[in-house]
């Protein structure tokens, strides 16, 4: 599924912070999975041929800022721990459950440019649909 989104990372000091507008809360997960891989230095190279690992991330919380943090939180560990690197996601996030579909492969020796400790609480915001029908996400992370 190809999710529209805009992100942009704001100056922070000594942290990442991030903006994310668009018309679906699993676009909001998408454009966050982008700036966090740009951070990273990840790119999207891989075809579909060379995905050899699929990775499920699940959670099911009645607050949407447990869903969003805790889902990305879970991704990092993933990219940053276990050496996955991805080619693509597939998103599904309802009001009470949130799913990411990790599709990629396992290479540990691969280097990241930076380490992120976490996505935080800090400074979360999550907006519902304005008039143009865009959502909106402002989050930090510690570097």
């Amino acid at each position: 599924m190809n999710i529209d989104y805009k992100y942009t990372i704001l100056d922070h000091v000594a942290d990442l912070a991030v903006e994310v507008s668009a018309a679906y809360r699993a676009g909001l997960v998408e454009g966050s999975i982008a700036a966090l891989m740009e951070t990273l230095d990840l790119t999207f190279t891989e075809t579909d041929s060379q995905v050899t690992t699929v990775y499920t991330i699940h959670f099911a919380e009645n607050s949407p800022d447990n869903l969003f943090v805790e889902s990305l939180n879970e991704w990092l560990y993933l990219v940053q721990t276990r050496g996955f690197r991805p080619s693509r996601h597939e998103i599904h996030w309802t009001d009470t459950h949130l799913e990411i579909k990790c599709f990629g492969a396992i290479n540990p020796v691969l280097y990241l440019s930076s380490e992120i400790k976490a996505v935080t609480y800090h400074n979360l915001v999550i907006k519902a649909a304005d008039s143009s029908g865009n959502r909106r996400i402002c989050w930090i992370a510690d570097l």
